[in-house]
């Protein structure tokens, strides 16, 4: 069996609130393919179904975060739900829970919000969750749904941090803080991130040491008004605004001389951010508000209330002893969590672990498209071969059974000019060998309610 192939869907960056988190997904697997889909279709199923070049899309699993979702694009109407039941789905949950609280107390009231989830997790293969979003879900679905659904929906969970977490796998020792204080704020500005409080816990900062060289860099989503609006004009002066950078190696470049930064959140699906901070050698101090990173990092870093902080950077900068104590508690925490090469691993073995559960079909088409393989063949000729029309959408209810057997029969595919080609030969090359799967089980220094 040669490597799984792996579609993923999302959406083109077009609202300047909007981060493509599915591109990250190459950092877990580089040959994916990513379909990027208008963002004028980001409320809308239906515009993202039409969007969808189906005679180009086929693969063996396809990828859908909650921004699209497998339920809207089966329930879009035509043949959509006949077309893709039979395909391989993984499904990545990235919202958060927004609870002001307790991380474990979901949103009763927004069923909606729920149902949805639920929906895509039961009609997905493969159910991609943070251990953040693990934990919640373990507290959640038994409160609305049966024994049987929930263990269903456990077994198809692959825990592992959000694919954002593995652009940055360098770690850096902890930076300096007694020469100037650089913060960073590389989050989108939204009100869940609490800027305000985060600007003015800066602000307290610099009153009580005026002294300090004082920088704030800000990488966001917002505009460089919207930023000014949220921080108080005394810190205007200090600020370095950079628009959201989607390039790792240039986001690395402008983070690297921040020395320190706050966790303000109330809400956070995992923390990808601060993660990145923490990796770079940056002082990481959490506010208590932010339960989402102790869970992260599975209590082993520090929480603080607001008022606490000036006085807790203020003897990070005075003394390194216990600057190196704060962040050895955040180093501890990120090591709880999966290497770059163990969830490559985990992620691989879940797609092979996936294709192996499909059944070849026995037809005379079978042979008839394998003949039209062998010279290379486009999806609309392997039609043709089997005397099926072409019609725009090409969305038949067979169609998966067959390519599976394709698939099954050594067929390979590789996309050329945007077209998807079908083709069989002997060539051996390294990235279609069968991934290694027989790995010993990971042991994970935690687990949660759903993890084996």
């Amino acid at each position: 069996m040669i490597r799984p192939s792996l579609s993923v869907f999302g959406f083109q960056e077009g609202s300047k609130h909007y981060v493509p988190h599915y591109k990250q997904v190459l950092n877990l697997y580089p040959k994916a393919r990513l379909l990027a889909l208008p963002s004028a279709s980001v409320m809308t199923a239906n515009e993202a179904l039409k969007a969808i070049d189906y005679w180009n899309s086929d693969s063996d699993v396809f990828y859908a975060e909650d921004s699209i979702g497998f339920t809207s694009l089966m329930n879009s109407g035509g043949n959509a739900l006949a077309y893709f039941g039979p395909f391989l789905k993984m499904y990545r949950i990235a919202h958060g829970f927004d609870d002001r609280t307790d991380v474990f107390k979901p949103i009763d009231a927004n069923l909606n919000f729920i149902l949805s989830i639920y929906q895509n997790l039961m009609v997905s293969d493969i159910n991609w969750v943070s251990p953040v979003m693990e934990k919640v879900l373990a507290t959640l679905l038994p409160k609305y749904f049966s024994k049987e659904s929930v263990k269903r929906i456990r077994d198809k969970l692959l825990v592992l941090p959000p694919p954002g977490f593995y652009k940055i796998n360098e770690r850096q020792k902890l930076k300096d803080l007694s020469k100037g204080l650089v913060f960073l704020w590389n989050h989108r500005m939204v009100g869940s991130k609490n800027p305000k409080v985060f600007f003015n816990l800066i602000a307290d900062i610099h009153k009580a040491s005026p002294k300090l060289p004082l920088k704030i860099k800000v990488c966001t989503t917002a505009s460089e008004k919207e930023v000014k609006a949220a921080c108080p004009e005394i810190l205007h002066p200090f600020l370095v605004y950079r628009e959201f950078i989607s390039d790792p190696i240039q986001y690395r470049k402008f983070i690297e001389d921040a020395n320190i930064t706050l966790g303000t959140s109330d809400r956070e699906s995992f923390g990808i951010s601060v993660f990145d901070a923490i990796k770079e050698g940056q002082l990481y101090v959490n506010l208590s508000v932010n339960k989402s990173f102790e869970v992260a990092t599975n209590g082993h870093a520090q929480s603080f209330k607001a008022k606490e902080v000036p006085s807790i950077v203020a003897a990070a900068v005075a003394d390194r002893k216990y600057a190196l104590s704060l962040h050895k508690g955040n180093v501890e925490g990120l090591n709880t969590l999966p290497d770059l090469a163990t969830a490559q691993h985990d992620f691989t073995r879940a797609l092979v672990r996936a294709v192996k559960t499909k059944k070849a079909v026995n037809s005379p088409n079978i042979d008839k498209m394998l003949k039209a393989c062998r010279n290379g063949a486009t999806k609309r000729q392997l039609y043709q071969s089997i005397g099926w029309s072409t019609p725009k959408t090409c969305m038949n209810a067979h169609w998966a059974g067959y390519y599976y057997t394709l698939r099954m029969e050594g067929v390979k595919t590789k996309v050329v000019g945007g077209q998807l080609f079908y083709y069989t030969d002997t060539l051996d090359r390294a990235d279609e060998k069968e991934p290694k799967v027989d790995k010993p089980e990971v042991t994970r220094k935690t687990k949660g309610l759903f993890t084996k």
